[in-house]
C-alpha cells in the first residue's frame, strides 16, 4: 500500500476526548437512578449494555485494524480516567449513596421525628432504597437511635434483637443481618449520625 493508501487508510486518526461520554452515560446513572424510581431501570440498563458493549468493541478493533493509535489511545485513555476518577471518589467517601442520602437526608430526618417514642425504646426506621425486586429490597437506608445495627450481627444487645423479632413479626420496619455465604452477603455502611445502608446481594433478606 501507498504512503497515500496508509493516509488514507487511518484518515480521521487524532485524539478525542468524545470515548469520555462512553463511559461516562453508565456511570451517571449509577449516581443519578433513584430520580426517577418509577422508570424501568432493569431494561434501561440493559438496554444501555447491548448499545455501548458493542460498540466499544467495534471501536477498538476498527482502531487496530486501521492502525488510528491516537483513537485507540483515546479510548484506552478514557476508560482509564472514568475508572481513576471513581477510585478516587470512594477514597474520599463520595459515593453515589452518600451523595442521593445527602440531598434528601432532610425528608428522612421528618420522617424519624413523626416516629412516636416509646418509652427506653430508641428510634428505628427503615426506608428501601431499591426494591428491583417484587415486594422486596436489597438497598435499605436505616435509622437506627441505638446505633446497634452497626455492631457484628448477633452482639446486639437482647432487648435490640428482641425488637428486631417482634417488628419483623408484625410486618413493620426491620432487618436481618444475618449472613448465609455463599448465597447471601449482607453489609452495613454507616452514612451519618444513626443512618445506615444495609446491602443485601439476595433481597429474600428482607421481609
Amino acid at each position: 500500500m501507498s504512503i497515500s493508501g496508509v493516509s488514507a487508510w487511518r484518515s480521521g486518526d487524532k485524539f478525542t476526548p468524545i470515548y469520555v461520554l462512553w463511559f461516562l452515560v453508565p456511570e451517571l446513572l449509577v449516581w443519578t437512578w433513584w430520580l426517577f424510581p418509577t422508570w424501568d431501570w432493569w431494561t434501561i440498563d440493559f438496554a444501555i449494555f447491548i448499545v455501548l458493549a458493542p460498540t466499544i468493541l467495534i471501536s477498538v478493533c476498527v482502531n487496530l485494524v486501521r492502525m488510528r493509535w491516537r483513537r485507540l489511545f483515546s479510548l484506552l485513555l478514557a476508560a482509564f480516567l472514568v475508572l481513576f476518577s471513581n477510585r478516587i471518589l470512594v477514597m474520599l467517601d463520595i459515593t453515589p449513596d452518600r451523595f442521593r442520602f445527602e440531598l434528601t437526608k432532610n425528608s428522612y430526618l421528618q420522617e424519624v421525628q413523626r416516629i412516636e417514642v416509646e418509652p427506653e425504646t430508641p428510634r428505628f426506621k427503615t426506608f428501601p432504597w431499591d426494591d428491583t425486586f417484587v415486594a422486596k429490597a436489597y438497598q435499605t437506608l436505616v435509622y437506627d437511635e441505638s446505633d446497634q445495627i452497626a455492631l457484628a450481627p448477633g452482639t446486639q444487645s437482647i432487648s435490640w434483637l428482641q425488637q428486631m423479632e417482634r417488628r419483623c413479626a408484625e410486618g413493620k420496619d426491620c432487618v436481618h443481618l444475618t449472613s448465609a455465604p455463599p448465597d447471601e452477603y449482607i453489609s452495613v455502611t454507616k452514612l451519618a449520625d444513626h443512618f445506615y445502608i444495609v446491602d443485601d446481594d439476595f433481597p429474600n433478606a428482607f421481609p
